[in-house]
């Protein structure tokens, strides 16, 4: 029986799944064919920051062309790196922050400079390139949860005020004079209207606002359990603010991507497609559910994302308990997903164009990027009843695997009835002709191959010889 490695699909029935869908695919990466290795997290040269990561700008551009910018931020400090060679430079104002361990720091670009938020915290800006520090934004600003530039503003979301006697409005958004972020004049006044600057605090029962983003030279406002869309017009009404849904929304605080289907968020159910009007679930009767099932009640402040254009791929590191230890890897082109065993503090973006990858922070808070030996992986066939009503004997096994000189393992699982527990033998080792010698006998098997830290490339599947043993 040929046995071909497809999707990875944990949420469905194992039996009904059989030898193709894998219940298991941990620490590789979907090809349109099979899988590939990861390599291991591995340290990189500038030094570890002072404090757990809280939050991450991804790519910000201090001129039209070069390398980018990429701003960290802490519990108490704000850091900047250019190149790993600079290393990390510590921007903070004056004093640093008191950022809360369950906050998180949001970032936006506005034309050539950088806007950092965080709960309890004045909103910092600098110039992205500049050789200066932060500095607060502005004595009027409000300090919000998120942010967003959109078109000549910048937005806040989830914002309390301490100025006008506006105080904490959760489910608001607000934004800055046009043009000029450092700008928020009292709302409601000539001088607020002729700048084009105003607030709104959103109708219904949506909830606080999570995150902002802007796609399609549109802004987007997700509160617990609401959309909005958020359009420029002018005059006294400035932008046009339209609820797109009332039954989905964001969970978690500053979490969506833009990609080219979409942009990819997490409700209380599972990932979904947004395209500006339509929602559309992805990962359903895949392993969507299994990501629910492993975020449990983690620590979902924690939670993390980026993507890599180049392959197609978003990555969302997240905690089963405090810190965060997997990644659900997403391949967006393919619609197919693994998961990751890595502990880390932040997953982020690093380069540009064909140079960007995957970076992530250690939990020694130290930048790392997946580029060491493969990573141990496992991969675990559905359960496969190769004689149906009846017992069978799998006598062999043999891998394809692809890379000089692999290490390999096997192991086979089995039971009886479909509520049984599975048995799995010990680690089995190839032979001199590349097979696994087996003889487990059962009505159900399933077979997964262990694949150590070694020079393997890729792994598209097995043949397995069954042979009828009898009925039950």
């Amino acid at each position: 029986m040929r046995v071909i490695f497809d999707t990875y699909r944990p949420d469905i029935d194992p039996v009904i799944s059989g030898g193709q869908a894998l219940t298991t695919a941990q620490n590789v990466r979907k090809e349109p064919v099979g899988y590939s290795a990861i390599g291991a997290l591995t340290a990189q040269a500038p030094a570890a920051l002072d404090g757990t990561i809280r939050g991450i700008s991804g790519n910000v551009f201090g001129t039209t062309s070069g390398s980018p910018y990429v701003f960290a931020g802490t519990g108490a400090k704000l850091w900047r790196i250019f190149t790993l060679a600079s290393g990390w430079s510590d921007v903070s104002i004056a004093g640093g922050y008191t950022v809360g361990s369950n906050s998180r720091w949001d970032f936006c670009a506005f034309a050539n400079s950088i806007i950092a938020v965080a709960p309890s915290t004045a909103p910092q800006t600098m110039v992205t390139a500049g050789a200066g520090l932060m500095a607060n934004l502005s004595a009027n600003a409000p300090q919000a949860f998120c942010c967003m530039s959109l078109g000549n503003h910048v937005v806040f979301g989830n914002v309390v005020d301490s100025v006008y006697g506006l105080g904490t409005m959760r489910n608001a958004i607000w934004w800055c004079s046009i043009g000029n972020p450092a700008s928020w004049p009292q709302p409601g006044t000539s001088t607020a209207i002729a700048a084009q600057s105003d607030y709104r605090q959103l109708s219904g029962n949506g909830g606080d606002v999570m995150s902002l983003i802007a796609a399609y030279d549109v802004g987007y406002i997700f509160q617990r359990k609401a959309i909005w869309r958020m359009t420029y017009v002018g005059g006294d009404s400035m932008y046009e603010i339209t609820k797109v849904s009332s039954e989905r929304g964001c969970t978690i605080n500053s979490f969506g991507a833009v990609l080219p289907i979409g942009i990819f968020m997490l409700d209380d159910d599972g990932f979904y497609i947004f395209d500006g009007a339509s929602i559309t679930p992805i990962q359903e009767g895949k392993a969507g559910r299994a990501f629910l099932t492993l975020l449990g009640q983690g620590n979902r402040d924690r939670i993390s994302i980026a993507a890599n254009g180049d392959r197609k791929e978003l990555g969302i590191a997240f905690a089963t308990d405090t810190t965060p230890n997997y990644i659900f890897l997403y391949n967006w082109a393919l619609d197919e997903a693994t998961i990751i065993s890595q502990s880390l503090e932040w997953l982020m973006p690093f380069g540009r164009g064909k140079d960007c990858h995957f970076g992530a922070f250690s939990t020694s808070h130290q930048l790392g990027f997946f580029e060491g030996s493969n990573m141990a992986a496992t991969l675990e066939t559905g359960d496969i009843e190769a004689n149906p009503g009846g017992r069978s004997t799998v006598v062999s096994v043999r891998p394809f695997v692809q890379g000089a000189t692999p290490t390999i393992t096997c192991q086979i699982g089995t039971k009886n009835t479909l509520s049984g527990s599975l048995t799995w033998s010990s680690a089995k080792s190839l032979n001199s002709w590349g097979v696994f010698d087996c003889l487990e006998d059962a009505r159900y098997h399933r077979i997964r191959l262990l694949l150590a830290s070694s020079t393997w490339t890729s792994v598209t599947g097995c043949d397995a010889e069954f042979r009828p043993s009898g009925w039950i």
